[in-house]
């Protein structure tokens, strides 16, 4: 049995002047959550008050440049699912449970960021208190009054102490011509974990890139193609650190049909690359697993429009 009750004021203010855009907010919210678990007569109860201050800053320098500085703090509660303490079978030698007892983490978040026409960059920095976390474990220190294999491991949600990081966003669209359209993002990161589970004290963190590439070419008599990609290096998530990922996806349209009809073909991670690979290490303990997913998927669509092509579009 699950009960969450939250309640929340607002005050914001914002000014412009000039040059100047202003805003300030300030958001108070009361939680409170209880548990029953009806076998055993388990019992969880939570509450607790928080205030969330933000503040924004935007100056226009020219016509086609604004530099914005940002300063907020926000909370991030764990969903029904991360507080369920039932175990759920993964595989033969797997389980994930939850925790009642899981705390909301909270970030302060600060930003500067900079447009020039399109392109727009964002520097910033946070800092998280409690941090959640996805770490795998073995059973027997997790549940020690369950009897279970050696080499059973169980998929627990955590709060580590804190966590750091420090990034920049980049987001660029280009124009290449008046067929080629190209969107690009990237991500440049380094986060840095502090905590203690499993008897094994964490203070690291690792660098790590997220890069996206998205191209649509448009052709004459109603041809439409795109060329996706993306590459992420790998980075550390508490004690797990991740492998580099990468994919590449494509699709073909047609209009046909007197433009009524559209055929369409694409498919996702062509070769079969975006799969997750990891490596959990604790001072008694290594855990290595690659998980094996149906990313590369094709589809064949087609889409016709009957009626009216001048009937509005609300009430086709």
């Amino acid at each position: 049995m699950y009960h969450e009750n939250n309640q929340a004021g607002y005050l914001n203010f914002s000014k412009q002047f000039k040059k100047f855009d202003l805003q300030f907010g300030l958001r108070g919210e009361q939680t409170h959550i209880s548990t029953e678990q009806k076998i055993g007569n388990v019992k969880f109860d939570s509450s607790y008050f928080q205030l969330f201050p933000s503040a924004f800053f935007n100056y226009k320098m020219k016509k086609d440049q604004t530099l914005g500085l940002s300063v907020s703090r926000r909370i991030d509660r764990p969903g029904y699912s991360q507080l369920n303490p039932f175990l759920f079978l993964i595989d033969v030698s797997t389980y994930a449970t939850s925790r009642p007892g899981l705390l909301p983490q909270l970030t302060w978040s600060y930003e500067l960021s900079y447009t020039v026409k399109n392109l727009n960059f964002t520097f910033g920095y946070s800092h998280t208190k409690d941090n959640e976390n996805i770490t795998l474990a073995k059973f027997k220190d997790v549940f020690p009054n369950i009897p279970s294999a050696d080499n059973v491991t169980v998929q627990v949600p955590i709060n580590l102490a804190s966590s750091d990081y420090l990034g920049l966003t980049i987001s660029a669209p280009v124009k290449i011509s008046k067929w080629w359209n190209m969107i690009n993002n990237a991500d440049l990161y380094y986060e840095k974990f502090n905590g203690s589970f499993g008897g094994t004290t964490l203070n690291n963190g690792k660098p790590a890139a997220d890069i996206r590439t998205n191209n649509t070419f448009t052709f004459k008599k109603g041809w439409v193609a795109e060329l996706n990609a993306s590459l992420n290096s790998g980075g550390r998530s508490g004690f797990m650190v991740l492998d580099p990922q990468w994919a590449l996806s494509s699709g073909i349209q047609k209009t046909i049909l007197k433009s009524k009809g559209t055929l369409r073909f694409n498919i996702t991670d062509i070769f079969w690359t975006n799969l997750p690979k990891a490596v959990i290490t604790y001072n008694n303990y290594i855990e290595k697993w690659h998980a094996y997913r149906e990313s590369r998927v094709a589809n064949l669509t087609f889409t016709w429009r009957f009626g009216n092509n001048k009937v509005q579009a609300a009430r086709r």
